[in-house]
């Protein structure tokens, strides 16, 4: 008797600075072609919203094994995310955050020399570029 395995979806939020489109999505496929067949994930969609830096890219995959934070971070590594996001999103789970620990900002304020709230910069989403 073959037992049936769970299929459940998880997306990986991508921050692809400095990055033109045609370069980043030759990266992204080639890279997930790898990330499928080592981690038993199967892409279903991959979406790509320009900021103000490059891109953010969302890829949303089905799969079969437990996807625990720590490989989450792996995959968005490979994937060529931003390293000090990806810093940030483990010292997260490592203080015991377990929701809304993979962020994707829309938004950045910084502090001015009088302590106030100053805005930054706003990413601004366009279409969405989905690789078939």
């Amino acid at each position: 008797m073959i037992k049936e395995m769970k299929r459940e979806s998880v997306v990986f939020k991508i921050d692809l600075d400095r990055w033109n489109l045609r370069k980043a999505e030759r990266m992204v496929k080639f890279r997930l072609r790898w990330i499928d067949y080592y981690f038993n994930l199967f892409p279903c969609r991959v979406s790509f919203y320009r900021t103000h830096k490059g891109y953010h890219v969302y890829v949303a995959c089905l799969r079969y094994i437990e996807m625990k934070p720590e490989r989450i971070i792996i995959i968005q590594s490979c994937l060529c995310s931003d390293w000090l996001r990806e810093i940030r999103n483990l010292n997260r789970i490592k203080d015991g955050m377990t929701k809304n620990w993979n962020l994707a900002f829309t938004a950045k304020f910084k502090v001015n020399a009088r302590g106030e709230l100053q805005y930054v910069s706003k990413e601004r989403f366009m279409k969405s570029i989905i690789l078939e």
